[in-house]
């Protein structure tokens, strides 16, 4: 056995015996094909593995992230017990929840060898097809800094029973999500999350979480201010006030929070990623995290996206079909917050926030 290995993506290294016994103690049996550890505690013990698309036996393994600590195991059972798996997927959009699958699906599937022959894992997010059947496999996935909307919903469920496990870090010794990148002069992060109906911005100060959540989002502006094709200057004139307002609302009533926008990194997140999409020009592009999206790319983009057609809009190769109807509205959003606050780039992640991500001052 190979502990070391996903059987297609890393090296091979030597087996470590103490890894295999704490890895079968916690999953209550010998693993049964190859793995790496893609998160853990503080500690070094294993939280999330990374599992080889076949085991030992040559069956196909369709969980490409297995979540194997037992407090959090036993947290979403917790969950799922009062009906979780249905309320996270009326909670989650479909057409997102897909775009997960199909990128769970891709990666794990990207492991097997070009020459493989006979049965082979299918499905996306633990072997789903469609909508949600594990949200252990969703958390799994979300630790692992895979964009996954219901693992994200199952995060914020936990933080909202305090059942989150703080400190987690990955395989390559950061924090669960591996694009940040140290901020301001101390450190600090401000994570900025523009969701289809409402924005999220969040900063740790003292040791404590400080956030505020705005009622806009790329869905939800664009359905209410721009309804033109393309829209027309007042329109995005009125979508722009709008944002204006209700980030002025942060400044009046979260002063600690607007004073870390000031002086922090600040972390892209939601479906800025599908902006960063379009400036690259290319959709699920490996470039996506971590890549710096700066002010001056952002307004030429705004002014490219916000003139064409929804036809011409579906042209663009780095924009998802899906997306082409409300990437305007997450524009205004993204554009009306680095203008409010002098923001001269963004930080994008693929990963979601997660308790622990933003550095104390």
């Amino acid at each position: 056995m190979n502990p070391d290995r996903t059987g297609a993506d890393s090296e091979t290294a030597d087996p470590d015996p103490d890894l295999d016994a704490t890895v079968e103690r916690l999953l209550g049996r010998r693993p049964q094909g190859d793995y790496a550890v893609a998160v853990s505690r503080p500690d070094g013990t294993p939280v999330v593995l990374a599992n080889a698309p076949f085991l030992h036996s040559g069956r196909p393994m369709p969980t490409r992230y297995w979540l194997i600590d037992p407090v959090l195991n036993k947290a979403i059972g917790r969950l799922e017990s009062t009906g979780g798996v249905k309320q996270a997927e009326a909670a989650v959009d479909p057409g997102l929840l897909a775009e997960t699958h199909e990128r769970y699906r891709r990666e794990r599937d990207g492991l097997i060898p070009s020459d493989h022959t006979g049965p082979a894992p299918s499905g996306g997010v633990g072997g789903t097809r469609q909508g949600v059947k594990c949200l252990h496999a969703h958390y799994a996935h979300h630790l692992a800094g895979g964009d996954d909307p219901v693992g994200l919903w199952v995060h914020e469920r936990l933080r909202e029973a305090g059942e989150v496990v703080d400190g987690l870090v990955t395989a390559a010794g950061t924090s669960v999500n591996p694009s940040i990148r140290p901020g301001g002069a101390d450190g600090r992060l401000v994570t900025f999350d523009i969701g289809h109906e409402s924005t999220r911005l969040a900063t740790n100060v003292d040791g404590r979480t400080v956030a505020m959540s705005l009622p806009i989002g790329a869905a939800t502006v664009t359905a209410e201010h721009l309804r033109s094709d393309p829209p027309d200057p007042g329109e995005l004139s009125a979508a722009l006030s709008v944002v204006e307002l209700y980030l002025d609302d942060v400044v009046r009533e979260q002063p600690e929070l607007a004073a870390a926008i000031a002086d922090s990194t600040i972390v892209g997140l939601g479906v800025i990623r599908f902006v960063a999409e379009v400036e690259l020009g290319v959709a699920d592009g490996d470039a996506i995290d971590g890549y710096i999206l700066e002010r001056d790319a952002a307004e030429e983009l705004f002014r490219a996206l916000a003139t064409e057609s929804h036809l011409d809009r579906a042209a663009n190769p780095g924009l998802q079909p899906d997306h082409v109807g409300w990437i305007v509205g997450a524009m205004c959003i993204l554009l009306g917050f680095m203008r409010r606050f002098a923001i001269d780039e963004i930080w994008v992640s693929t990963g979601g926030p997660i308790d622990g991500m933003v550095n104390p001052r």
